[in-house]
Order: structure tokens, then C-alpha cells, then sequence
């Protein structure tokens, strides 16, 4: 099943991929008689033979050459996460180690329906979050110890053990939480959690989607792989963004191509069976031949409802795929707007101060 994989402000689903198999059966005749009791030239039953093993081979070799480009992707992209845990892994002691795996342990017993998240499945760009209690996952949302995850974005964090409440802070954004609240208060605004800041191990946790929307964060959460990558580069996303539509691009052509074989293999085992059946006809009279009529007609009856379920099933996935790529493209749009508005602003300072210091120059009072 395709789940929405994208860069976004909260955790999304990850790819698809293909099941690449014959999933329509290709009819064969193991002996010359048939149940109407009247034989079909041997010669006949051996060139029909022949024709299916053809189409079968044909269109395996299409299926597993679509299988094994899809399954190297995946061979790629589980290397690269590989490769990324170990350098996750690196920045960890033993002792390190050691305390993640009893407050794990502590987390699993005290807390039912939940999801442990390796920790070294996080990847920040540029910044090292180090955890000492595990990222979870509970009634579908991802949770995150808040000190570990925000002063890994270079926020300082204040706890008051006397009202029990946590202050972050990273440049302009301010974040308070309560214990068992679920209302945050931002730069002096109440803003509404989907669930209550609560404490697990000692720690306090609160959604990931709350922490990357409110420090402007994008997160991507691959299902595949399981892994979790944070990044505050807008320019890094935008290419990401890029890499995530024409890979789907390329699972549409994928698709194609395989809806494509998997049609032309149906009218071919069902052109090769009907000039069985008209063979048999030519044979036949009276009774016999109604019969034959009957089953000929029951043949293009079953291949219609074959073909028009299979058509079903391969555009619903189809548009399913589309409705991802225009979103990831909608995305890609809103996100080069706010780089060229940064790019904008940033453009307007540097004129600023380029007029300031040609102001000074004139004056004479160059610092």
C-alpha cells in the first residue's frame, strides 16, 4: 500500500513499493481432452503451449526487471541509513549506552501501547542530538524527551521542579510547558497540544510535531526505513523535496510499465484460450457446440471483469500517487516562496546596511 511520504512540519508516512508478480494466470492444457469429451489436435495443444511458456517468460523478465530496480533503491537508501546510525552511534559512550537501555527498559514497563524509536533512527543535520530516554511512539503520535531534542537545535532549557514547568528557549521563540497540560505557551500565546506534556523516566515528553512546527523544523519520516530526519536548511529540503518527486515519478513509470504487462499478458492468454474454444468449435455440432458456445462466452465474460477490476486497482494506486506528487509540488512551491522571501529580506539588510556605511563614508565617520 502507497502511504504519503514528504518533508513537511510533522511526521508523515513513508514509500511505496511495488509488488511486482503474475497476477494473472496464463491457462494451460496438460492433455488434448477436454471435459466435453471431443479431442484437439496434439499439434494444436503443443504451438498453445509454446505460446504461454513465451508469454509467461515475457513478461516475468519484465516483472523482475522492474522488481530489482526498485529493490536496489532500496539496497541504496538502507545503506545511507545504515551509514547514519553508525555516525548516531559514534557520539554515544558506553555508559551512554548503557543508561538509554534501562531507561528503555523503564519506559516499556511503566507505559502500555508503547512504541520504542531507536535512537540512533534520528538524523539532525548539522546538530547533535544526544538522547538518554528513547524517542516513542504513542497512540500515533511520536513523542521526544523535550530537553534532548531542543538543546540538540541549540535551545537552552530551564526546569522548575517547584510548578513543575519547562521553559525552552531558542533565539526569538520562547515555549512554556505544564506537566499534564496540554495547553504551550509561545512568545505569550496559549497554543493547544494534541496530547498533555507528560513525563516518562524522569523526562518530559511532549509530540515532535510541536517542537519542529514551533522552531521551524522540517521532519521526515521514512517508513521504510523507519527513520526519523530533521533539518532547518530550507534550501536542503527544497532538494530533497526534489529527490522524493522524481522518485515517485519514477514508481509511476514503474507502474506503467507494469499495468502494461500485466494487460498485455490478459489479452494474450485470453486470445491464445479463445482460439482453443474456436478450434474445438470447428469440430463440433449440435449440443457439443452450444456447449463450447457457452463457455466462450462465459471466457470473455470472466476476462472483462479480469481486466476492467485490474484497471481499477492500477488507477486508484495510480491517482493515489498523483495526489502525493502534486502535494510534495505544492510544498516545493510554498517553500521556494519563503527561501525567496528570506533571500528578499536578507537582500533588503545587506542594502541597509551597504547605505549606512556609504552614509558614513560621506560624513566621514568610517568605524
Amino acid at each position: 500500500m502507497y502511504m504519503n511520504k514528504k518533508w513537511t512540519k510533522r511526521v508523515s508516512a513513508g514509500m511505496l513499493v511495488l509488488t511486482v508478480g503474475l497476477t494473472t494466470a496464463v491457462p494451460t492444457y496438460a492433455n488434448s481432452n477436454r471435459s466435453n469429451g471431443v479431442g484437439v489436435p496434439e499439434h494444436v495443444i503443443e504451438r498453445q503451449e509454446s505460446r504461454f511458456q513465451e508469454i509467461r517468460g515475457r513478461q516475468e523478465s519484465k516483472f523482475i526487471e522492474i522488481k530489482e530496480r526498485q529493490e536496489r533503491k532500496l539496497e541504496e537508501k538502507l545503506e545511507r541509513v545504515n551509514k547514519r546510525q553508525q555516525e548516531v552511534l559514534e557520539n554515544y559512550l558506553d555508559e551512554d549506552l548503557e543508561l538509554l537501555q534501562k531507561n528503555t527498559k523503564q519506559i516499556e514497563e511503566d507505559n502500555e501501547g508503547i512504541h520504542i524509536v531507536p535512537f540512533e533512527n534520528v538524523f539532525f543535520n548539522n546538530r547533535n542530538v544526544k538522547f538518554d530516554t528513547p524517542p516513542v511512539i504513542k497512540g500515533n503520535r511520536t513523542l521526544v524527551p523535550v530537553r534532548a531534542i531542543t538543546e540538540g537545535m541549540g535551545a537552552e532549557v530551564v526546569w522548575d521542579q517547584e510548578t513543575q514547568i519547562i521553559t525552552v528557549t531558542k533565539e526569538n521563540v520562547e515555549i512554556i510547558l505544564e506537566l499534564g497540560n496540554n495547553i504551550a505557551i509561545v512568545n505569550g500565546e496559549e497554543v493547544e497540544i494534541d496530547t498533555e506534556v507528560e513525563i516518562m523516566s524522569n523526562r518530559t515528553y511532549v509530540p515532535l510535531r510541536f517542537i519542529s512546527e514551533t522552531l521551524d523544523v522540517y521532519i521526515n519520516y521514512d517508513e521504510e526505513t523507519g527513520s526519523i530526519e530533521l533539518e532547518e536548511d530550507t534550501d536542503i529540503v527544497i532538494e530533497q523535496l526534489i529527490e522524493e518527486i522524481d522518485d515517485l515519478k519514477e514508481v509511476l513509470q514503474d507502474l506503467s510499465e507494469q499495468y502494461n504487462a500485466e494487460k498485455e499478458n490478459l489479452e494474450e492468454a485470453f486470445t491464445e484460450e479463445k482460439e482453443i474454444l474456436s478450434q474445438e468449435l470447428e469440430l463440433l455440432s449440435g449440443e457439443d457446440k452450444d456447449n463450447v458456445l457457452d463457455e466462450m462466452a462465459k471466457l470473455e465474460d470472466n476476462y472483462q471483469a479480469e481486466l476492467d477490476e485490474m484497471e481499477e486497482e492500477y488507477n486508484l494506486l495510480y491517482d493515489e500517487i498523483n495526489e502525493t506528487i502534486e502535494s510534495l509540488n505544492n510544498q516545493l512551491a510554498e517553500l521556494k516562496e519563503e527561501s525567496n522571501v528570506q533571500l528578499d529580506e536578507s537582500e533588503k539588510e545587506n542594502e541597509e546596511d551597504i547605505e549606512e556605511a556609504e552614509e558614513r563614508i560621506e560624513e566621514g565617520n568610517i568605524e
